[in-house]
């Protein structure tokens, strides 16, 4: 495994409109064998799924209709061994699917361990430490259980509304048509509901990066928390911290269960559509009983794809803002640049030629046109009061942060162009 600062994260580039979770598919190319094989297998577990309700139909109008029980047994069978070979083919799926996406959290993971072992001090000191922890563990788990699971489920369930709705149109027209009136206005309710999703879950995943800092700065500083009796000013802000937290979270569920409860009540609004269509197509002779038998079987094999159509639609639009979180971490700008040198005898002698040091935010420097030769061995001691620029002197050595003026030579070598591994 190459050094952290070997890694050259896979992210692709970010662009005008391009969302951020199309940004990690470069992450997917290793393993696009398994993702082809989910997304092929989909199609098939939909033509399982549907020829179940085209079976019941056809032995109603058949041996039940003849009075064969032969033949009745024979269908049952039949539908025995599809439903086994449905559920067989999901196993599969998820099992590969499993697999493939762990390893990819991994890498991303790695990469974005990489991309934090890179970035400034100025980037530490700016992000709390819990708004990284939460990115680098929770927002990844989010992206790798979307891909894992939500995102295949999500193409097959709509594959499996679009070819029922277009059985019912060729089997019975005027029924199929009124639920395609009927689905129309659900859907477009779902994606603005989606919209407000969005901006909540981002909210609801920000807050818990703070909750999570404000736990971890008490229980690090816990000592010194209690020398200076500060232990109820802590405990304040953390619950203030949790309390918005705990609101943000109760505004996303309600939003989810106005959602989630529309897409389950949804199917049998249907379902009282159809029978009042399938009841007049009997009595008219439009439909056979097996017929009708199938046309409602179907409207019920959508009540798993359309109830959890608000589910899904909820965790992409979760695991769209988790992307953008960790894309952010990705973006952030890198000030300080490993160099290429390498040098193969290093004799120690460290000089500061003309260095200067101004922080981003200040309008003074902090350091300005130090000049210091130190000889291999030689001991040198700094001294100054607080804030004279000790600490970020002896950063600049290390890279911990770059001069903004001067050089700082090693052997004679500028230190910018060593390689910080």
């Amino acid at each position: 495994m190459p050094p952290a600062s070997h890694r050259t994260p896979k992210l692709a580039p970010a662009r005008p409109g391009r969302p951020s979770i199309v940004r990690f598919l470069p992450y997917l190319k290793g393993y696009w064998r398994q993702f082809a094989f989910s997304f092929a297998m989909a199609p098939v577990g939909v033509l399982l799924s549907i020829s179940i309700p085209l079976l019941l139909g056809g032995v109603v109008d058949g041996p039940i209709a003849d009075g064969d029980p032969g033949g009745v047994l024979w269908f049952g069978l039949a539908l025995l061994a599809v439903g086994a070979l449905d559920a067989f083919i999901s196993f599969l799926r998820r099992w590969i699917m499993v697999k493939a996406t762990s390893f990819i959290e991994t890498d991303i993971r790695l990469d974005l361990f990489a991309q934090l072992q890179r970035l400034p001090m100025q980037f530490h000191k700016a992000w709390e430490s819990g708004q990284l922890l939460s990115r680098i563990m929770s927002d990844l788990g989010t992206i790798r259980r979307f891909l894992s699971f939500g995102i295949v489920v999500l193409f097959m369930n709509s594959i499996h509304i679009v070819v029922v709705l277009g059985i019912m149109i060729a089997t019975l027209w005027q029924v199929g048509l009124a639920v395609l009136v009927l689905v129309i206005p659900v859907v477009a309710l779902t994606f603005a509901l989606m919209g407000r999703f969005g901006l909540i879950a981002r909210r609801v995943q920000d807050e818990t990066g703070d909750v999570a800092s404000a736990a971890e700065e008490a229980l690090h500083g816990v000592r010194v928390i209690r020398s200076f009796g500060r232990a109820r000013y802590v405990g304040r802000t953390f619950d203030e911290r949790a309390t918005r937290l705990a609101e943000s979270g109760v505004k996303r569920m309600d939003l989810a269960a106005v959602l989630w409860t529309l897409l389950e009540v949804f199917p049998s609004v249907l379902l009282l559509v159809v029978l009042i269509g399938v009841s007049f197509g009997v009595a008219g002779g439009a439909l056979s009983l097996g017929a009708a038998v199938t046309f409602v079987t179907l409207l019920l094999s959508l009540a798993w794809p359309v109830g959890s159509l608000g589910w899904l639609l909820s965790f992409a639009r979760e695991t769209a803002t988790a992307a953008d979180r960790v894309a952010e971490v990705f973006d952030a700008p890198l000030s300080i640049v490993t160099g290429g040198l390498a040098l193969a005898d290093v004799g120690g002698r460290l000089e500061l030629r003309g260095v200067s040091y101004q922080f981003p935010d200040a309008d003074v420097a902090t350091l300005a046109d130090v000049n210091l030769e130190i000889a291999p061995g030689e001991t040198v001691a700094l001294v100054g009061g607080t804030g004279s620029g000790k600490s970020t002197l002896v950063s600049l050595l290390p890279r911990l942060v770059d001069v903004t003026g001067g050089q700082i030579l090693l052997d004679g070598t500028d230190i910018r162009e060593l390689d910080l591994a």
